[in-house]
């Protein structure tokens, strides 16, 4: 087979195209004060991509959630991962030619699930066409236009680069090991970005233990209007992924970072107060474990598991229990720090307990020196603040003999040590309740703090069972089935302490019902803002839901329009604001990011306006939906007035001195009356150190650098549900087409028969989480959801590897 025809057909398609699209966003003008670090990107991705495809996916998909830089630029039709995607692609066109044919694939699809792919591309495409022809041209180059026909161009552009993903995996799922490798870890780093991001915020927003404060993390995505959805279905995609990789990797260091990982996730998720996410995570665990549990059942495996392990599992669960009831009853007076130390705790016992066997004469003498040693210490010196540090300590020595032990034969000396630091372990947990308490507990406590360290005593337990069984009958538990109790235990504790201490979560569950009403009744009026009878079956078009609910949907509703206005010299803004009875968090916000302001800070703004208006401008230590730390002024202009207004507010003194974080400042400017019309000219921001720290503030430069925000107010800016938003935008037949597309595309993977492959079932959980999320919040309406929800669909329906390929390789 020639150089040329072997590859031609490939190369000239993506080539060209992803040629086409980058050239298109680096010449336009939004882009151009970022190019110069855009066409870096592309480059470094084209390089990486030509030299180590491998190497490239897992670092392209480790940057997807932050590689954004939209809420500093306000471009988001085309953002900077969609560049490093083309940029990849075209670099793996430059790798085919210098392997010079096209290596054989294990991504292929059946025929008929091709035709019905293709039917469900063409319906979307349909859609998308419609949107773009009957919405109007953007009046600027700004924003990704929620009512002109860029919105259209937004998910066209992820459909095109969930095309550009797939045909790079295809090419790349030649080496089915190394691609399936890829896939988890690259999805494992993106799940670490967007972690460090929940943790940042929380951490200077709220306190990483304070888990009663109305507050919705949303990390890097700065997608618009979704509030914390998008953070949701990226979470909920993740775990399958990080799920494999803990279980299926064989290397200790790796093992260990997943399961940091998962702790970190369970974290996070948990701190969404997401009730989708609540949902979705249990039910995706669930499947994961019975379709690989069912998996390794076909492939020969005999997990039937002896007497004496089954004996084992009882004595963790009942650890388990027993550890979540000593938590939670005393976690009034020991709080979220002792909840950790038990965690800690029940992780090391649990890991001794699925070793062989402890020495019933090393686990009695431990024991007991170590309450003796205890209880002399506590005599002589107290409790103290070194708690901590002795408890750190002890848990690291404990886990390194556990390790030592599992590693050679066990004897005598190691079972002694191993049991006084266990049980040291249990009892610092009840000296950090103490300490923490102030020195308060009482009798009432006595039971629960005696329950952790009784637990210890469960090493005796499994020795008489296995000394009644043959040994060829002792096959040892693997460890997740000790590290799943632990989390299951870990998680049990942290829910219902949450549930039981959280006034916010018992105030969002209280509404649940009332939620739900709401979103029938949005999902009704969302279809009743379809312009004709035929839409109903044919749908809308992409992007236009924004429009026609101002057109048709109730006047008390509306939001703000916006728009550039020429001058003679440069721009104007003109904004009005919405009917909509909107409090504080739900007001329409013209935000950019801006260098920490220092002293005395004012606003001077050039307007025309034709009646009374209200303005509030704000600088806040801001993430997208919440604030900190705020400098705010506001002004009522209470007369018309021919002619240009020249104002200048002044904001309180700078809070931010003190700061010490590294979260952006966001400036915002909102009109708070409603339906109030105004022309802003200019704006020029000053503190002590500038005299303008605003960019582009004379709007000459279309509305570069300017983002929008309106942090509590969703519903009129999309159809809130993957399923309502697909009915409304291509139709009752649209939905149906990409409803049974995605059923069996996840069926073919679900229940594969002898094709199972860990790359194909990880994409089919990850696109049920995403599902699950979607059943009443909005996951494909910014690019980087989308992208990753056709990518799926593409995914699950192709995978098919070879016979010859390893099913189970990490």
């Amino acid at each position: 087979m020639s150089h040329a025809t072997a590859i031609r057909p490939f190369f000239h398609l993506l080539l060209s195209v992803a040629l086409l699209f980058s050239v298109t966003v680096f010449s336009f003008p939004y882009y151009q004060p970022s190019a110069p670090t855009a066409f870096i990107v592309f480059v470094l991705f084209a390089i990486i991509a030509a030299l180590r495809p491998y190497a490239g996916l897992i670092l392209w998909l480790a940057v997807v959630p932050w590689l954004s830089m939209a809420k500093w630029t306000g471009a988001m039709v085309v953002e900077e991962f969609d560049l490093a995607l083309w940029g990849y692609a075209i670099g793996l066109c430059g790798y085919l030619w210098r392997l010079g044919y096209m290596p054989t694939h294990n991504i292929r699809w059946h025929p008929l699930l091709l035709v019905l792919l293709l039917l469900a591309l063409g319906w979307q495409l349909m859609a998308l066409v419609k949107g773009y022809q009957l919405l109007p041209a953007p009046a600027s180059t700004f924003f990704t236009n929620y009512e002109d026909n860029n919105g259209p161009v937004r998910i066209g552009k992820a459909l095109f680069s969930a095309l550009c993903f797939y045909l790079c995996c295809r090419v790349l799922s030649a080496d089915w090991p190394r691609f399936q490798r890829a896939l988890t870890d690259g999805f494992a780093l993106g799940a670490a970005a967007v972690l460090i991001g929940c943790i940042y915020e929380r951490f200077f927003f709220t306190g990483l233990l304070n888990l009663s404060t109305d507050y919705r993390t949303t990390s890097w995505f700065w997608e618009m209007h979704t509030g914390g959805a998008t953070l949701d279905a990226y979470l909920a995609l993740c775990l399958p992924f990080l799920l494999q990789g803990l279980i299926y990797n064989t290397d200790v260091i790796k093992k260990l970072a997943y399961a940091v990982l998962l702790s970190a996730y369970g974290y996070v998720a948990l701190t969404t107060f997401s009730r989708g996410v609540y949902i979705a995570l249990p039910l995706l665990v669930v499947l994961f474990t019975a379709l690989h549990f069912a998996a390794n059942r076909k492939r020969g495996l005999n997990l039937t598991i002896s007497l004496a392990n089954k004996r084992r599992l009882v004595v963790m669960l009942a650890i388990m229990l027993l550890c979540t009831v000593a938590a939670v009853a005393l976690f009034d007076v020991g709080g979220y720090r002792l909840l950790l130390a038990v965690s800690g705790f029940m992780l090391l016992l649990l890991v001794a307990i699925s070793q062989a066997p402890f020495r019933c004469t090393a686990v009695l003498l431990g024991s007991s020196l170590a309450v003796l040693a205890a209880g002399l210490l506590f005599l002589t010196i107290g409790v103290g603040k070194i708690v901590y540090i002795v408890y750190s300590l002890c848990w690291f020595a404990a886990a390194v003999l556990l390790v030592f032990r599992s590693k050679r034969q066990p004897d005598w000396l190691v079972d002694a040590l191993s049991t006084v630091l266990l049980t040291t372990l249990a009892l610092l947990a009840a000296a950090i309740a103490w300490y923490w308490s102030d020195y308060r507990l009482n009798a009432a406590h006595f039971p629960a703090l005696m329950l952790l360290p009784a637990t210890v005593l469960s090493l005796l337990i499994p020795l008489p069972v296995a000394a009644a069984l043959p040994q060829t009958r002792l096959i040892r538990p693997a460890q997740i089935v000790a590290a799943t109790v632990w989390a299951a235990g870990s998680a049990l504790s942290l829910l219902l302490v949450m549930f039981l201490n959280s006034s916010y979560i018992d105030s969002r569950f209280a509404t649940t019902d009332r939620d739900l009403s709401g979103r029938f009744e949005h999902w009704q009026k969302a279809l009743a803002a379809m312009e004709h009878d035929a839409d109903f079956w044919l749908g809308s078009g992409v992007g236009r839901f924004v429009s026609l609910n101002r057109q048709r949907g109730e006047t008390d509703d509306q939001v703000a329009i916006l728009t550039l206005l020429p001058l003679t010299s440069g721009n104007a803004l003109y904004l009005k604001s919405g009917e909509h009875i909107h409090g504080y968090g739900e007001v329409f916000r013209l935000t950019q990011q801006i260098d920490a302001p220092v002293g005395k800070i004012n606003l001077q703004l050039a307007l025309r306006h034709n009646k009374r208006v209200s303005l509030l401008a704000e600088i806040c230590s801001k993430q997208l939906l919440y604030h900190g730390k705020c400098a705010r002024g506001s002004i009522t202009l209470k007369h018309a007035k021919q002619g240009v207004t020249r104002v200048t507010l002044p904001l309180e003194d700078s809070p931010f001195a003190q700061d010490g974080n590294l979260l952006s400042k966001t400036f915002s400017l909102a009109v708070q009356s409603r339906d109030t019309e105004i022309v802003l000219e200019s704006l020029q921001l000053s503190d002590s150190h500038s005299d303008n720290l605003l960019h582009n503030s004379q709007f000459d430069n279309g509305m570069q650098g300017w983002f929008f925000s309106s942090d509590r107010h969703h519903m009129p800016y999309h159809v809130k549900g993957l399923w309502p938003m697909q009915w409304f935008e291509m139709g009752l037949i649209g939905l149906l087409l990409w409803s049974l597309l995605t059923l069996v595309v996840i069926a073919a993977q679900l229940l594969p028969g002898r094709r199972f492959s860990l790359a194909g079932s990880a994409c089919a959980l990850a696109l049920t989480g995403m599902l699950l999320v979607g059943l009443f919040d909005s996951v494909i309406d910014g690019g980087r959801m989308a992208m990753l929800y056709f990518s799926f669909i593409l995914l699950c329906g192709s995978i098919r590897p070879h016979a010859t390929a390893p099913r189970f390789s990490l």
